[in-house]
């Protein structure tokens, strides 16, 4: 278990944080974070688990997917219970790179152009 204790409000970084210095050679906008740098140590730590259990979920998945496979069964069960699911979907897409290639200017005109910010963890960088 990651044990994260919380500052107090006088300790709180992000209530005294430092100004942000613009990196000229980039131009992006840099904060210091070594005030809060064990939030990023438990975010590192937190994503290698993750990674572990999310390897440990596909293989079991995988083997209960063959399983039923082998057994051409779309679901199964316990105890008379169904514990699970497993069939085909069906789904239909929109194909935007095709309408782009044929009908570039009515792609056009259906275009938006839309802002969000990604939140990307440098983890080689944390160890």
């Amino acid at each position: 278990m990651i044990n994260v204790k919380t500052a107090n409000e006088s300790e709180n970084p992000v209530a005294t944080r430092e100004p942000a210095v613009l990196d000229d050679a980039d131009e992006h906008v840099s904060a210091d974070l070594e005030p809060i740098q064990k939030w990023l140590t438990v975010l590192a730590k937190a994503n290698e688990r993750k990674a572990h259990y999310d390897s440990i979920i596909e293989q079991a998945k995988d083997k209960i997917k063959e399983y039923l496979e082998q057994n051409e069964a779309d679901q199964g069960v316990i105890n008379g219970k169904t514990v699970v699911t497993y069939h085909t979907v069906r789904s239909t897409k929109f194909l935007t790179s095709k309408l782009k290639t044929q009908y570039p200017e009515l792609a056009e005109q259906f275009t938006e152009t839309t802002e969000t910010r990604r939140f990307v963890p440098k983890y080689e960088e944390l160890a």
